[in-house]
């Protein structure tokens, strides 16, 4: 089989188990629609996801944005595989990858609105993913300075020190190009800033830049 096939495939199955959590909570918002719909108009409820307090509202509404990212995903592999009925699925290729993804990977995940990555953090397993959160690029190169990551996710813009920093994600990537890092990196940011930013944060040594938490989640579990 041809390694782009096997790549399509695996970036196929790994989309869909990485949003596993989402899809379940979507069918039982609508298995249980007629008796939730009244308690999820309310202001005042909230669910916890992955450390982090979501409103009902923003639960459902991250919910929608994962699933609609995954069908276009979906649709875009479809189209780069049109003989794969005619091959094997990849078990074995498949297989090997998720045998050899058994030492914990560190990420250090930069927002200053943590809660916006909650689906994404709950759907990855403890046991392979160690999480740390910095609200701040300040933050974040004292965490540096006494631990080493694996992977450096930050979104653009941030508050910080009191005012709004639009390019925070390119200061930050700044600092790192300076340390010279190994650290994989990348910027999950809005499609505007996507399109602004993208060349000039690739510049600095992003790995990816992206609007897609299905790309975000593909960027974290590629060994």
């Amino acid at each position: 089989m041809q390694p782009s096939l096997v790549k399509d495939w695996a970036d196929l199955f790994g989309a869909m188990a990485s949003l596993a959590w989402p899809l379940l909570a979507l069918f039982i918002v609508i298995k249980f629609a007629p008796s939730l719909t009244a308690l999820l108009k309310r202001d005042d409820v909230s669910i916890e996801v992955g450390g982090f307090k979501l409103s009902s509202q923003e639960a459902i509404g991250k919910i929608g944005q994962s699933l609609s990212d995954l069908q276009n995903k979906i649709i875009d592999i479809e189209a780069r595989i049109p003989s794969a009925k005619g091959d094997a699925t990849p078990t074995r290729e498949v297989s090997k990858q998720i045998s050899e993804m058994s030492r914990v990977v560190s990420i250090l995940w930069v927002d200053d609105n943590p809660e916006n990555n909650a689906f994404i953090i709950a759907s990855l397993d403890p046991n392979i993913y160690s999480v740390s959160l910095a609200k701040s690029t300040s933050e974040a190169l004292r965490r540096l300075e006494v631990m080493k990551f694996e992977i450096v996710i930050s979104d653009m813009g941030r508050q910080e020190d009191g005012a709004d920093n639009e390019t925070a994600g390119l200061d930050l990537l700044r600092a790192l190009k300076l340390r010279a890092l190994s650290s994989r990196k990348a910027l999950f940011t809005t499609h505007q800033s996507v399109h602004k930013y993208g060349d000039e944060a690739r510049k600095l040594g992003a790995d990816l830049v992206t609007s897609s938490p299905t790309d975000i989640v593909a960027f974290i579990v590629k060994r």
